[in-house]
């Protein structure tokens, strides 16, 4: 793209197989798509904002909702995924649903490593969806959600 090389890539955990990220090698910016995103309780301007704890638990719990399949392989397998990101060593990254991460990948690999092994995500039950279709003082939903 004009002075620009982008490689596409398949990113390490997405929820369409024919979901794509890009790589810009000029820059080391890596698109990720869906891939790094996080579940937040509030915004926040870059990623480095986001206490690590935080950050970890968002990534882990994306992971979980947006791509059930990482469930189904095993941790080696996951770790060779992440470690094509790993070896594009991105200093950027760029995610649909995350601010900005400069020179953070090592960091979100590490956290998306523990995905496939955390709890799985629990579709809400139409008990649960009807407490929330009622407001959220009727909302008491799972704690595994």
């Amino acid at each position: 793209m004009g002075d620009r090389r982008l490689r596409a890539i398949k990113p390490p955990t997405y929820d369409a197989a024919e979901t794509a990220g890009f790589y810009d090698e000029r820059s080391g910016v890596f698109f990720s798509a869906d891939c790094f995103g996080a579940l937040m309780s509030e915004p926040a301007r870059i990623t480095a904002d986001i206490r690590y704890d935080r950050l970890r638990e968002g990534l882990v719990k994306w992971a979980t909702v947006d791509a059930p399949w990482l469930h189904n392989i095993t941790k080696a397998s996951f770790a060779k995924i992440l470690n094509r990101v790993r070896d594009l060593a991105p200093k950027f990254i760029l995610s649909s649903h995350l601010p900005p991460a400069d020179g953070m990948a090592e960091e979100l690999l590490q956290c998306f490593a523990l995905a496939p092994s955390a709890e799985p995500f629990v579709c809400p039950d139409r008990q649960a969806f009807e407490a929330m279709r009622r407001g959220p003082a009727a909302a008491r939903l799972p704690s595994r959600m």
